[in-house]
């Protein structure tokens, strides 16, 4: 029998939770990002979480 519970994970996404803390003023740009985009707090830092990471990557390496 299929497991019929809703989730609210975005298709394909089934991994474990991860705990953010923000200071109040970057909480603040966070949530009205997400408002102007029409997304949920969670939504829109999964995706700027994404980008940054994208970025992140792309970015060459100093090598110490």
């Amino acid at each position: 029998m299929a497991n019929d519970r809703h989730t609210y994970n975005p298709n394909g996404v089934n991994s474990r939770q991860v705990g953010l803390r923000f200071k109040p003023d970057e909480l603040t740009r966070i949530q009205d990002i997400a408002k102007k985009e029409n997304r949920t707090l969670a939504n829109m830092t999964r995706v700027l979480v994404l980008r940054g990471l994208e970025h992140y990557q792309g970015e060459p390496k100093n090598v110490s």
